[in-house]
Parts: C-alpha cells; sequence; structure tokens
C-alpha cells in the first residue's frame, strides 16, 4: 500500500513516521510505532488513525495533552501542514497527496462535564468522536473496538446524560456550554 502522509518529529530527536492506512501508537513505550523519548509523552500518548476518508490523531487520555495548532483535542482529523504537539513533543503532519478539506472538519476539546455527569475514561473517548459526528462504526474503527462495545458505551452515555439520542445529547452539551456575548 502507498504511503499516504508524513509526520516528522520537529524537536527533541527527530524522527518520521511514514503514514499508509491503519493505526499508529505514539508514546514513550518502545512498542510505539513513532517513540518519543521524552518525560512529557506518556507511555501510549495518542493513536493516528489512517482511513480512506481522512487521517487523525486521538489522544488516549494522556497526562499532558494532545494539541493540534495549538489546541487541545481529544480528536482531530489532521489538515496539511498541522503542527502536533504530543505532550511538549512537536511534529508536523504532511500529507504526500493533498486531498481536499472538507469545512466540517474540526477537532473536539476534551469532553465537557454536563451536570457534573461523569462517564469513564473510554466512554468519554466514544463521546468525543460522537460529537465529531463520526458513527459508531467509525468510533469503532477509530478506537479498535467491537461496534458492539461502541454502542455499549453510547447506550451508556445516553443514560448518564439522560437522554434517547445523538441530538439530544448534543443540544443537552450545547446548552451546558456558557454562552460568550458578542461585544461591539
Amino acid at each position: 500500500m502507498p504511503a499516504i502522509a508524513r509526520l516528522t518529529v520537529t524537536s527533541g530527536g527527530g524522527g518520521v513516521l511514514v503514514l499508509r492506512a491503519g493505526r499508529y501508537r505514539i508514546g514513550r513505550s518502545r512498542e510505539c510505532d513513532l517513540f518519543l523519548d521524552d518525560p512529557t509523552v506518556s507511555r501510549v500518548h495518542a493513536v493516528v488513525v489512517v482511513t480512506d476518508e481522512s487521517v487523525s490523531v486521538v489522544d488516549n487520555a494522556s497526562l499532558n495533552g494532545t494539541f493540534v495548532d495549538g489546541e487541545r483535542v481529544a480528536t482531530c482529523v489532521l489538515t496539511p501542514d498541522a503542527v502536533i504537539l504530543f505532550g511538549g513533543v512537536e511534529c508536523t503532519y504532511e500529507p504526500l497527496e493533498r486531498p481536499p478539506v472538507e469545512e466540517s472538519t474540526h477537532c473536539a476539546k476534551p469532553g465537557p462535564r454536563v451536570h457534573g455527569t461523569m462517564i469513564s475514561p473510554a466512554e468519554e473517548r466514544v463521546f468525543n468522536l460522537l460529537l465529531c459526528g463520526h458513527s459508531e462504526k467509525m468510533v469503532a474503527a477509530v478506537l479498535s473496538l467491537s461496534r458492539n462495545t461502541v454502542h455499549n458505551h453510547v447506550k451508556q452515555i445516553y443514560r448518564a446524560f439522560g437522554v434517547h439520542s445523538r441530538s439530544e445529547l448534543l443540544a443537552k452539551v450545547l446548552r451546558s456550554q456558557p454562552h460568550k456575548q458578542k461585544q461591539r
């Protein structure tokens, strides 16, 4: 399978990860596909998922976070020339073929807690991908979970938030966010 993109470490020891379709673990563990020897990087800090449609980075509940173009993300579809921080290590993403970027492509910040609602870390990863608009099938592929497991997480998320559908969940999350007054 031909290379689709590359992830280049631009700080620290350097390194390049050539991306083809699949999943790539990024972290401090020597078993990761991209080994980052830095104390600010978690053992398995994040996962890069390459599909026919997109290249995404998914934070693995890391302590110091994953940032794309300066914003902390839980999951993010990468755009050409994106700058990614895994803890304190900077990388750049470069597609080898530049696909068109959809306007709806966006990053999800770590999931909000609505009215003190507590969900597990696994449910929070599913929650963040749902808020990005991913289907349960895509969430399963990104997180390497069975579709049944994802569906069970979704049901538990709905119960925790007291909703019955994704649209109700989104509406509740949006209502819980502080409204910013426009300044004139």
